[in-house]
């Protein structure tokens, strides 16, 4: 995290973006998948296997065929689905896989789309903001922050957000026309795509962000291509996320492609920047949110280091006896608040424990900060010795780092024989959200497996009861703050 904000390409980045008067965000599908929503792709597989499981005379050869349904073009698949569901049915099994039971309106926006949300009331009218996402995450987010704002499916100056594939939410559009984008046939013609290629021909016109897309989309690449521009500073900015790369080869090819994919989109007066985990996309626009509002804000690095020192004079110190006596007493603290929530879901008898992960800062220039398991309420330790750095890696094994690079909480079982724990749940801690520096994770650990525990577990369809997590999600945040944020 940390390093991605020290790239000098990042916060040039940031600089140039905070000064424009007026910027356009275009908002994929990252903001939904990190709340668990699915994919596009996820989507017509799942569609695939509806349409299929709805004629009982394909039961004999149904894998072979729902995988020549689903393969290819995404919108031709999607197209294939709406020939056997049709149009209406389609639909609705596309907001069924989306929500389920839930009421869209009970989702939470995930950091992304409160990123932009903040964004919003950083540039005032000077912002726009658009998706090519169905559900209404961004709508919420706005709203939450007190922004006026309404769902658009043409293209609109009002303020809210410009579905450019329409709304499938929990309101409509406020202009009443909602052009919901399903298939190859909604993508391509004419009456559909016009209003959406004006759009982006006059966004891409001025500078524009594009977070959590792909950028495979036709109906935005053709605009830039017809804005072809020659040499000078890029005008539009776009961050990815980079697969992750686990040896030295993949890292010298990982950099290889990046440098190509650098070069190909400059024609385009694109920059592409390349981050290592999803967190850093939301906070990216924080930090841009943060910059526009105050000109002079340090860099992240530089406030979470001013944090650390902070926390290092008492709860993170590393001093032996300040460390006993810290572990002891935040120990003391994790029990009691442990049994405050057990009392609240009736959980008493399950046996459980609640931890803090902290970041301390990197041990060499430009490098991670490192996560460290730092206090649990079953357990004090009692010297620094057996604190054990982490990688800051997605891939990690450890719930609480995974929680960090996302940006949000996970929820996961666990069927590693020498740990008894079976179901951990971690959720990532921030400073306020005026300075919103990631410093750790809070992390509930139960025995009992998932099904068996009266801690929220998935569903047959891999969703979590919102109230009940809502509810879990506080209780960690409160733990990891009073141990995290504590004055010293």
């Amino acid at each position: 995290m940390l390093a991605f904000f020290e790239q000098p390409d990042v916060q040039d980045a940031l600089s140039s973006l905070a000064a424009e008067p007026e910027l356009t965000v275009l908002v994929g599908a990252g903001a939904s998948k990190e709340v668990g929503l699915p994919t596009w792709s996820e989507l017509v597989d799942a569609l695939a296997n509806r349409a299929v499981g709805s004629k009982r005379s394909w039961s004999a050869f149904a894998d072979q065929l729902r995988h020549q349904i689903a393969d290819g073009d995404l919108l031709a698949a999607a197209e294939r689905v709406e020939v056997v569901l049709g149009q209406a049915r389609l639909r609705q099994e596309i907001e069924r896989l989306l929500y389920g039971q839930d009421d869209p309106a009970d989702l939470e926006p995930g950091p992304l789309a409160d990123g932009v949300a903040a964004m919003k009331l950083a540039w005032g009218e000077g912002l726009r903001v658009a998706t090519t996402n169905y559900d209404q995450l961004l709508l919420t987010a706005l709203r939450r922050r007190g922004a006026e704002a309404h769902s658009y499916c043409v293209n609109s100056r009002r303020p809210g957000v410009i579905h450019l594939h329409g709304v499938l939410g929990y309101e409509g559009p406020a202009d009443g026309r909602n052009i919901v984008v399903l298939t190859q046939r909604d993508y391509l013609a004419p009456v559909a795509a016009g209003w959406r290629a004006d759009f982006m021909e006059e966004a891409l016109a001025k500078p524009c962000l594009f977070v959590g897309a792909s950028l495979d989309d036709l109906n935005m690449l053709r605009p830039l291509y017809g804005q072809r521009r020659s040499g000078g500073a890029p005008l539009h900015r776009a961050l990815f996320v980079r697969p992750p790369a686990t040896s030295g080869f993949d890292r010298l090819a990982r950099l290889a492609w990046e440098d190509v994919e650098r070069q190909r989109w400059r024609g385009l007066s694109l920059q592409p920047l390349y981050c290592d985990n999803y967190a850093d996309v939301a906070q990216f626009a924080f930090e841009l949110a943060a910059l526009r509002e105050d000109r002079s804000l340090p860099p992240l690095a530089a406030r979470f280091q001013a944090w650390y020192d902070r926390a290092a004079m008492g709860v993170l110190s590393e001093g032996r006896a300040q460390y006993r006596s810290n572990q002891l007493r935040l120990s003391d603290l994790l029990a009691e608040l442990l049994s405050g929530l057990q009392a609240e879901l009736g959980a008493q008898g399950e046996v459980m424990s609640l931890g803090i992960c902290a970041l301390l800062p990197p041990h060499r220039p430009a490098g991670q900060e490192r996560p460290v398991n730092w206090v649990t309420s079953d357990r004090a330790m009692t010297t620094p010795a057996t604190i054990e750095p982490l990688a800051l890696d997605a891939g990690s094994q450890w719930t609480a780092v995974k929680a960090m690079c996302a940006g949000v909480g996970r929820a996961e079982e666990k069927h590693v024989y020498a740990s008894r724990w079976r179901y951990v749940w971690a959720e990532p801690i921030f400073t306020s959200s005026s300075e919103r520096i990631p410093v750790g994770a809070a992390v509930l650990s139960t025995r009992a497996p998932a099904g068996a525990t009266l801690l929220p577990s998935r569903d047959a369809e891999g969703r979590l009861d919102p109230a009940n997590s809502a509810r879990i999600r506080d209780a960690l945040k409160r733990a990891g703050e009073a141990v995290l944020l504590a004055e010293p």
